[in-house]
């Protein structure tokens, strides 16, 4: 017991201080100006993933040495750590949209790669399997980093997630590394929170989001290899954000809008401004998580209701929420 609270403390402890650091040596060249399609109004750092990023590996590392994690688990950090990098490069100096998808599509083909057992599968579904693994893992990649746009909720959703599937795995008895892989993402997550909620003195940035946008997609794909069932616990965890981002680009794109560029018109940013207040809607969100999402991922492991059920009781409110709002739709 000893030893799991100094593993979850090490990662809090590092990621408060390391963003400390952030914004006093990348502040100035890091900085955030809003814009019109901005949901802040004031001149604010980014790159504070690189403290949850930093933080995550020195404490998977302290507990690899001490015999909690073996390599195994650890290496499922790697492609988190690459998308880190190109977040980073991409804060400093803008790369272009094909760039970083080319690096997440060839990182995601390679998880997949190795993650994937063609001896489980016949040739057809093996492929289809592959196919919707890499599609997955890019998409989840770049709709948390869609979704981190107010203060709080990136940060917030990846200690919800992480700790939630955490608990529907310890009920299982099952992934027990995974576990502590995610309680310390959970952590890290938790102390770079201080600076960035409920008034945000530092944003997450591409680093932080990028990091773990892919690294969650990671352990999906890595969990679901033993059991598909673990994607609708997954799916369902995850529903808001997924839910949110989906609708959005849907519309935009059908609409004959510039999916692809910056805007104001995800449920969360709505929600936002129509409640005049980050704060609330971040909350608003998290309520959610917490009072719906949870406990149908309980109903469904515990075996009360099938898992497409499960799914589409998670997404329907989420979905109607978003169209409710007119999610998607060009601010008039």
């Amino acid at each position: 017991m000893e030893l799991l609270i100094l593993i979850f403390l090490i990662p809090l402890a590092l990621a408060f201080g390391l963003s400390k650091l952030v914004i006093y040596w990348f502040g100035r060249r890091l900085l955030d100006i809003p814009n019109t399609r901005s949901s802040h109004t004031i001149p604010t750092p980014r790159g504070g993933g690189i403290a949850i990023a930093l933080a995550t590996l020195i404490a998977a590392l302290t507990a690899h040495f001490m015999g909690l994690i073996n390599h195994t688990t650890l290496h499922l950090l790697a492609p988190g750590l690459l998308m880190a990098i190109v977040g980073i490069t991409d804060d400093l100096i803008t790369l272009n949209i094909r760039i970083r998808l080319f690096a997440q599509t060839l990182t995601a083909c390679v998880i997949t790669l190795i993650t994937l057992d063609d001896t489980l599968f016949s040739a057809p579904i093996f492929v289809l399997l592959g196919i919707a693994s890499v599609i997955g893992i890019v998409w989840l990649t770049n709709l948390y980093n869609f979704m981190d746009g107010i203060n709080g909720l990136a940060g917030l959703q990846a200690i919800f997630v992480c700790s939630s599937v955490s608990l529907l795995f310890y009920l299982q008895g099952t992934y027990n590394e995974i576990i502590l892989l995610m309680l310390i993402i959970s952590s890290a997550n938790l102390g770079f929170l201080y600076w960035n909620f409920p008034k945000a003195k530092l944003f997450m940035g591409d680093v932080g989001s990028l990091f773990i946008g892919i690294t969650l997609a990671t352990l999906i794909v890595w969990t679901a290899q033993d059991n598909l069932l673990t994607i609708c616990y997954w799916l369902i965890i995850l529903a808001a954000f997924i839910a949110d981002a989906s609708y959005t680009i849907f519309i935009r794109a059908t609409t004959g809008q510039k999916f692809y560029l910056p805007h104001r018109s995800h449920f969360y940013q709505k929600i936002a401004m129509k409640l005049n207040s980050h704060t609330k809607a971040t909350l608003l969100i998290m309520a959610f998580n917490l009072i719906w999402l949870l406990p149908l991922a309980l109903v469904v492991l515990f075996g009360h209701i099938n898992a497409f059920a499960g799914i589409c009781l998670a997404y329907l409110p989420a979905i109607y929420a978003a169209h409710k709002v007119r999610a998607g739709k060009a601010e008039e």
